[in-house]
């Protein structure tokens, strides 16, 4: 019997699984986004400017939470009225989802909520379709989500 060279045997096996993993397809959506943003200021007249959107990772979602709670100071933030908890949120996210966005992005989104809906809409969609949330609508399976998640059929021995 030949011996059997396991280095290369392992080096196979994780090219198979490397090979099994890649993206099937590209993405719906890029990792940054841009979009050009028109607003009608009420003392500064129509300001223009290309934003980009990037997709959170978790330490930066993490930091919008942080972001958020600091807005609200000195209360806690879930003792602020429920539509002010949204509005403090959507800021949060745009602080960092918007990368390098423009002064007057930064102070209007704070006092003008249609403007902060606008951004918010647009940055929301973005994330939708970087996570693949309209596969369905691009042909592939619609009874295939993205996620899914169900109990499983355990003894009441292992749960114990």
């Amino acid at each position: 019997m030949d011996k059997l060279d396991l280095r290369a045997l392992k080096e196979e096996i994780a090219d198979e699984q490397t090979d099994q993993y890649q993206p099937k397809e590209k993405p719906l959506a890029e990792r940054e986004a841009s979009f050009e943003a028109v607003y009608h200021s009420p003392d500064e007249g129509t300001l223009k400017a290309v934003v980009t959107s990037r997709i959170l990772n978790g330490d930066d979602r993490r930091l919008v939470g942080i972001a958020a709670a600091k807005m609200a100071q000195p209360v806690r933030f879930d003792q602020l009225p429920s539509g002010e908890q949204a509005r403090t949120s959507a800021v949060a996210i745009c602080t960092y989802q918007l990368k390098d966005p423009p002064e007057w992005v930064l102070r209007w989104i704070q006092e003008d909520l249609a403007l902060l809906d606008g951004i918010s809409r647009v940055l929301e969609e973005h994330e939708y379709n970087y996570f693949r949330g309209d596969a369905a609508k691009s042909g592939e399976d619609s009874e295939v989500g993205r996620v899914a998640i169900s109990p499983l059929r355990s003894s009441t021995a292992s749960t114990k």
